[in-house]
């Protein structure tokens, strides 16, 4: 096992439950990824081992979920060791300075996380903690915006959800969780739309210190707004950018509704237009959008699941340029509650 033969070589973070550290095998030089849990959350380590457990009967490469090798006993600490991934999506946008991401990255991880959300409520779980930090690169370099969730350390049964305790980042948190109503899956929707969100903007839709301030977000952001927030100034490159904006905009309405109840599931994102690219299918588009939009969706959807050579490039060459004007916040807060699912997303 790894605890007898390998060898610690090199520190990659520390959370709240402890510290995690990298590892080599000594037999097969491979790198794993152990948590070395505080000696006071030896319970928590043993929930979240338990809760890791029945994530690896989800099929964890297949739905983009993170690898679990092993736990054991060291020290007085109980251990956790995992598949070695490449960086957080949080880190990844750290070194770009935080430059939002092209829609067309933005498709792609939102894919995988979607697969993931689906995977999970067809098992009846929770994650409850989705936030940048938790959505990793398998290994950027090779595999171009592959991704895992990870970190199930608050992961939840839905029927025991109401008695999980705290769950969510503050900035991450649905409304529901906030005010302290009924809950159920739909909780990790309404955070993955935020992460989603701040890849697009480059920094966090909500306030992240403060739940008043949250609700508070949520109220200005829903409110009434104005009629010429949806005008774009001046002509973008690629034609086909108004509608992929649209698209997105759409998704994400859909994602963030106050209301869990009609919130949409991932069955349903999957198949909205953004992710299928079905808006892009226009024939006046198709000397931009060479040849995304002409597989059919349930085989783009398959390919980017199971590619083993990093996200397929097709979905990746549909290049959204940057806006001419600044991405405000106020921009995208009254956008996203003036822009109607009628624009052709359903």
């Amino acid at each position: 096992g790894i605890k007898e033969e390998s060898s610690q070589t090199g520190f990659l973070g520390e959370g709240s439950y402890g510290k995690v550290v990298k590892c080599t095998k000594l037999d097969t030089n491979e790198a794993v990824a152990v948590k070395i849990v505080r000696k006071d959350c030896f319970r928590q380590g043993k929930k979240e081992a338990r809760m890791l457990k029945k994530i690896q009967k989800l099929d964890p490469e297949k739905n983009n979920l993170l690898k679990f090798i092993e736990n054991f006993k060291y020290k007085g600490h109980f251990v956790l060791a995992f598949e070695m991934l490449d960086v957080s999506i949080y880190d990844f946008m750290s070194r770009r300075n935080f430059a939002p991401l092209h829609l067309s990255e933005i498709r792609v991880v939102a894919q995988q996380l979607l697969v993931a959300l689906n995977a999970l409520k067809r098992a009846g779980l929770v994650h409850a903690d989705i936030k940048p930090d938790n959505i990793m690169l398998v290994n950027h370099e090779s595999q171009p915006f592959k991704v895992k969730l990870i970190d199930f350390g608050l992961a939840v049964k839905v029927s025991k959800l109401w008695f999980a305790g705290t769950i969510q980042a503050i900035g991450y948190r649905a409304p529901e969780v906030i005010l302290g109503l009924p809950m159920d899956e739909s909780v990790d929707m309404w955070a993955l739309g935020c992460c989603l969100a701040y890849m697009y903007l480059g920094y966090n839709l909500y306030p992240t210190h403060c739940e008043y301030e949250v609700i508070r977000a949520i109220v200005q952001i829903h409110g009434q707004p104005r009629d010429d927030v949806t005008v774009y100034k001046g002509l973008p490159k690629d034609p086909a950018e108004p509608e992929n904006s649209l698209g997105f905009i759409s998704l994400l309405k859909r994602m963030l509704l106050v209301d869990s109840n009609v919130r949409i599931t991932p069955t349903e994102a999957l198949a909205h237009c953004f992710i299928t690219m079905k808006h892009l299918s226009d024939e006046r588009y198709s000397p931009n959008v060479p040849s995304a939009w002409k597989m059919k969706p349930s085989a783009a959807e398959r390919e980017a699941m199971f590619c083993k050579q990093g996200t397929p490039a097709y979905l990746v060459e549909v290049k959204t340029c940057k806006k001419t004007v600044k991405r405000a916040w106020d921009f995208l807060s009254r956008l996203i509650a003036s822009i109607s699912c009628s624009k052709g997303c359903k």
